[in-house]
């Protein structure tokens, strides 16, 4: 089975290192498939020569960065020093990739932008790896050539119905340091979307990109809200208060 190592730019945020729901609830499927999953979370900047000792520690078989727009320069810088030891394939998710792809694949070695939510469409891409079958046209993902021109595939639609996925696994993030820096506040995500399109927020911007926006606000059944939360309390030694969305 595949072997996917992300990184998880937690750098500049102006806030406490935190988890990432999404990354984690694509840790969950993958997993669920059989794939191994490892995360590098960088909290602040690290010499290059240790980063990369990381990524070649992990084996894997993709290297997938997870990051927003201020962290674009770091991205950059790590994507080439990863390159120049190891010529393995680049991608990347989350908020800066799905609202500028284009930018995205001009960033070191980047060949691949997971484009809105990614659970089925990164899954389709391990299967892919797996079976040594070809994944450029796969939908859900962009990708540069080796000549330079840029695959766009469709953006599949929302998953309507988000107890489908498995409850997210949390357990590639240090919870308990990151609880301890926030006093033991933790944070969890049991809706998707928002129905807001607030002036300083992207979310009109991701809202737009799928066929079937109006399920991009959705929320789960009451009794996998209950199971998620106890789930997700697993992975902490103690908790003062939960931050819910």
């Amino acid at each position: 089975m595949a072997k996917i190592h992300f990184i998880y730019f937690d750098i500049d945020t102006g806030s406490y290192p935190g988890v990432n729901h999404g990354l984690a609830s694509l840790t969950a499927v993958l997993r669920e498939d059989g794939h191994t999953v490892s995360l590098h979370h960088l909290y602040k900047l690290e010499p290059e020569d240790n980063f990369v000792t990381i990524a070649l520690r992990s084996e894997a078989d993709i290297i997938g960065f997870s990051f927003a727009t201020n962290q674009r320069g770091c991205v950059d810088k790590y994507s080439r020093a990863i390159y120049s030891k190891m010529k393995i394939l680049q991608i990347a998710g989350g908020i800066h990739p799905t609202m500028d792809p284009i930018d995205t694949l001009k960033i070191g070695y980047i060949k691949g932008v997971c484009i809105g939510e990614g659970e089925n469409s990164l899954r389709d891409v391990l299967k892919c790896i797996d079976n040594k079958q070809d994944y450029m046209g796969l939908p859900g993902f962009w990708w540069r050539q080796h000549d330079g021109i840029i695959v766009r595939n469709q953006i599949p639609p929302l998953e309507e119905k988000i107890s489908k996925f498995p409850y997210p696994d949390y357990s590639v993030f240090d919870t308990n340091r990151i609880a301890s820096a926030s006093s033991g506040w933790i944070s969890m995500m049991l809706v998707r979307g928002c129905p807001y399109d607030c002036y300083y927020c992207c979310n009109h911007v991701l809202r737009s990109i799928y066929p079937n926006k109006k399920y991009y606000l959705r929320f789960p059944e009451a009794e996998y809200a209950i199971d998620i939360i106890k789930h997700n309390l697993t992975y902490y030694n103690k908790v003062n208060g939960i931050n819910c969305t």
